[in-house]
């Protein structure tokens, strides 16, 4: 888990928290966002020092996008970097096979980015090759200072246009 702090938080958040409920959660899920999706080329660009030339790693390139999970946790919000449902991303072993139409399995099935991520098997090819941590552990400063001034900008402009004081971030 990372933990996170912003310089100011409290002071963001009891204006967060002065405002209109759904004006504060437009303000927080815009900037959530935004600094998600900071983290998209980072992951491409580790996906593509895996492997080269139309490998498995540029189809999970091409897979990826910035969503929100179907259930949020009451009093938080979370945007994820996921996979968009491309069947090329899960492996079954010879003999298993699958309805798409249905979603029925006959017999175990692997996903790959995770096999990828973590590694599988005890053969050097299978062995861990992560793309998501180190593009994560890169730019959590880069996405700290987008989330904080999407956070203080939209704060900013409802203050502004209720003649309120500026909020800097």
């Amino acid at each position: 888990m990372i933990s996170v702090s912003l310089i100011g938080g409290k002071e963001m958040e009891a204006k967060l928290l002065s405002l209109e409920r759904n004006v504060g959660k437009k303000i927080v899920r815009a900037a959530v966002r935004n600094a998600q999706k900071s983290l998209l080329p980072y992951v491409k660009g580790a996906l593509m020092g895996i492997s080269k030339g139309g490998g498995m790693a540029q189809r999970m390139a091409a897979a990826l996008q910035v969503r929100a999970p179907k259930r949020q946790q009451k009093g938080s919000y979370a945007i994820h970097l996921q996979f968009k449902d491309a069947p090329g991303l899960v492996s079954y072993p010879k003999g298993a096979s699958s309805s798409l139409s249905t979603k029925v399995t006959t017999g175990k099935r692997s996903f790959i980015p995770a096999a990828i991520e973590y590694g599988h098997g005890m053969t050097k090819e299978a062995s861990a090759r992560p793309f998501m941590r180190p593009a994560v552990d890169a730019t959590i400063g880069l996405r700290m200072k987008i989330l904080s001034k999407g956070l203080a900008d939209g704060i900013g402009k409802i203050w502004m246009s209720k003649g309120g004081k500026a909020v800097t971030g």
